[in-house]
Parts: C-alpha cells; sequence; structure tokens
C-alpha cells in the first residue's frame, strides 16, 4: 500500500487535520520542552467595542454633552473621574481586588476605521496586516516553544482561526465544540487513516505521515479527554462567550500543554440602537470573565492565566441619529488575572481635542503586546513586533514616567 501526501492532504480531523501539517518534519522534531506553564488568553470583541460606554468618563462634561441616547448614567465608579459599565460590577470586583489592568486610548498611528483592515493590523501587529505572513500570536509561539511538537500549544474556539494565529511552525488547533474534534472521514479513508499508525515500511513517506497522524490523534485525544470530564467549580452564565470560557477552562484543568487560548465574542458593532444591545455584551463579558477567572481560581490555577481583552477600534464620541455610534479609532483593552498589576495606564483621551470626531491614541496597542510577550510568554518582543515599544507595569516592567 502506497501513501502520498496529496493523498493524505484529503483525510481531516473535523477539518481541522491540514493545521498539524506546517513545515514537513516540524512534527517529528526532537521533544522539546518550555520552561514556564503560563498561559495566554486572547479575547476579541468583534465589531469594534464602544470604549466610552465600557469605561465611562463619567467625570467629563464633554461626555454628557455629546450623548443622550447611548449615554451611560450610573456606572460603577473606579474614581472620580472614570467608571465602568454597570454590567461590568463583577469585573469591578477583580479591579478591587488589583488583576484588572485597564489600558486607556488603545489604537495605532493612522488607523484604519475599517473592520477588516483594522483587524488585520491587530492581527499581525503589523501596518501591513496580511501582507505579512504570519500573526504576531503565531510568531509568539514559534519563538517561544522552539523545538516542541505538542500539537495543542495554540488553540482557537471558535468556527474561524484568526490571523493572528497564523504560523510557520506551530499551527492552531480549532474547534467550537470539544467532542467534535475527531476524525471525520469517511470509513474508506479511516482504514488509511488508521493503517498510518501501523509499522509498515511500504509507504511512501511513511514516517512522516505517521508521524501527524499520531500528533493529530494525541491531539484530539486530549481535548477531548479533558473536556468530558471537567466539573467547573463555579456556575457559568448562559451564552456563546461563556460556554467557550468554559471550555478553555476544562482545558486547562486537563492539563493540557497549551500556551495560547483564542475566544471572539461578536456584535460589537453598534450603529443603530446601541443601548440595549450593548447593555446584554457588557452583561455577557463581565459575567463571563469573572466566572472564568473565579473557576481557575477555585482549582488553584488562577496563577497560571492572564487574559487580554481588545476590539479592532473604539468609536466615535458623539453619538449619531439613530441611537448608535459609528467607527472610531481609540478604546480600552483589558489585562486580566492574579498576576496583573492591576490599576488604569494611560491618561484617558481627550474628549475636546478630537481628531474628526474621534478620540485620539494614546497607547500603541503593540505596547501591551510587547509587555505580554515579555512578561509572560518571555521572549524578545522586538523580534516578534520588529521594533520595541515601550513596555508597561501590568505584569512587572518598567511603567513609564507619568502613567498611573
Amino acid at each position: 500500500m502506497k501513501i502520498d501526501r496529496r493523498k493524505f492532504l484529503q483525510v481531516s480531523l473535523a477539518g481541522s487535520l491540514p493545521l498539524f501539517l506546517g513545515r514537513a518534519g516540524q512534527l517529528l522534531a526532537a521533544e522539546g520542552k518550555w520552561e514556564n506553564d503560563r498561559i495566554l488568553v486572547v479575547l476579541q470583541l468583534s465589531g469594534g467595542n464602544d470604549g466610552l460606554s465600557t469605561v465611562v468618563p463619567h467625570g467629563d462634561d464633554a461626555y454628557h454633552n455629546a450623548r443622550k441616547a447611548v449615554r451611560i448614567e450610573n456606572p460603577v465608579r473606579l474614581n472620580e473621574y472614570l467608571g465602568l459599565h454597570p454590567n461590568l460590577e463583577p469585573i469591578s470586583r477583580m479591579y478591587k481586588d488589583g488583576h484588572v489592568a485597564i489600558v486607556q486610548g488603545a489604537s495605532y498611528p493612522n488607523p484604519s476605521r475599517s473592520h477588516f483592515k483594522s483587524m488585520d493590523v491587530w492581527h499581525t501587529g503589523s501596518p501591513k496586516g496580511r501582507g505579512v505572513d504570519t500573526g504576531w500570536v503565531g510568531r509568539s509561539v514559534d519563538k517561544c516553544c522552539a523545538g516542541s511538537s505538542e500539537p495543542n500549544l495554540v488553540v482557537n474556539v471558535g468556527t474561524n482561526v484568526p490571523y493572528a494565529l497564523r504560523a510557520e511552525v506551530h499551527k492552531a488547533v480549532s474547534f467550537q465544540q470539544p467532542q467534535a474534534y475527531r476524525w471525520n472521514g469517511n470509513r474508506r479513508d479511516e482504514g488509511v487513516f488508521d493503517r498510518l499508525n501501523q509499522e509498515d515500511q511500504g509507504m511512501t513517506d511513511a514516517s512522516w505521515l505517521r508521524g501527524v497522524a499520531a500528533s493529530a490523534l494525541k491531539s484530539s485525544s486530549a481535548v477531548r479527554e479533558a473536556a468530558a470530564n471537567y466539573k467547573p467549580k463555579v456556575e457559568y452564565p448562559p451564552g456563546r462567550l461563556a460556554q467557550d470560557l468554559r471550555i478553555v477552562a476544562s482545558l486547562i484543568s486537563g492539563g493540557l500543554p497549551t500556551r495560547v487560548f483564542y475566544v471572539a465574542m461578536g456584535g460589537y458593532d453598534t450603529h443603530v440602537r446601541q443601548k440595549g444591545r450593548h447593555n446584554n455584551l457588557m452583561n455577557q463579558l463581565g459575567r463571563s470573565v469573572a466566572a472564568f477567572h473565579g473557576d481557575l481560581a477555585a482549582n488553584g490555577l488562577g496563577g497560571r492565566v492572564v487574559t487580554m481583552a481588545f476590539s479592532e477600534f473604539g468609536r466615535r464620541l458623539k453619538e449619531n441619529a439613530s441611537g448608535g455610534t459609528d467607527h472610531g479609532v481609540a478604546g480600552p483593552m483589558f489585562v486580566f488575572g492574579e498576576k496583573v498589576r492591576g490599576g488604569i495606564y494611560g491618561e484617558h483621551p481627550s474628549l475636546t481635542d478630537l481628531d474628526r470626531g474621534d478620540l485620539k491614541l494614546v497607547t500603541d496597542f503593540r505596547s501591551v503586546y510587547a509587555t505580554i510577550i515579555r512578561h509572560w510568554l518571555q521572549t524578545d518582543p522586538k523580534k516578534i513586533l520588529g521594533q520595541a515599544y515601550p513596555e508597561l507595569d501590568f505584569l512587572g516592567a518598567g511603567r513609564p514616567r507619568g502613567w498611573y
């Protein structure tokens, strides 16, 4: 029986097996182990989150004058100027415990108000967007886990693999439900797949194919076993985000060697009738993130995990005639976790000194990436991002003078 690589590529594990293929032979490299067990969870808020309804400048008259229909009346106060949306009260409790960093005015120079172009910049960490062949997460894991043959180093919980996870070596595993992450070929091909795991010197490229198949089976079995046996220590709220984060918690608790999990939450493109929609999004976000980190803490895993939340851009200061807000520029980022030095990082963007109605950039988002890459993933951010960016203090880096 002879099997070539073209034939093998027709076989899939829930459509995800080709994600293992990367560079031929990488999965058969000598086993490598990274030196820590820290985990990064990236939470993407897709659609352009209205930062001014999330971290509310309640102490600024310009905010109240610009917004009537979408104005947040009773934020949870963080100080005399800022507060969190009232439905983020569970996150405010984390903030009071010192486990939430809020990075203000995050964006990048010469920003795009296109969802696709802006998201590409955030995914790659480069103004070239998809002109760069890999994503910032993919490059980071390739660097910090060089030599490892673990198939589950990067896991995406969702239907679409974000460009941020695109890598040369450590391809992302992707699924929406762990139970569905398994062999999905027909019966004829199943025999081919089984025989790839048998000693058969007559196969073309047998060792390479056998290694890929073994990695796929190892990945699938580990994921499904961890999820099936998991019993959370807290009650998760209903909703897709909570379900996805519960899956992540199950895989962490189950001992998967994953370095980065990626989860996306949609619905943030609130041009029309924003207030009710955004209130619901904040309710899901606040309860889901708090449940996830509470679950990790209850399992003694809180110190291993940092969650970073971002959106591709913020919204304009002034509401529109449809009771919503339009695409803007700068907005807040969040970093959650027991090891996070909580607080507010950066001055809030001015509400009177605007750029064509938009909040101006205060913090280049790559400063957040650089801090996480160096102090959590423990590799050189300059090699990942192409240049050095000022690092913040939420994971122990030097805080720029004048920040608080």
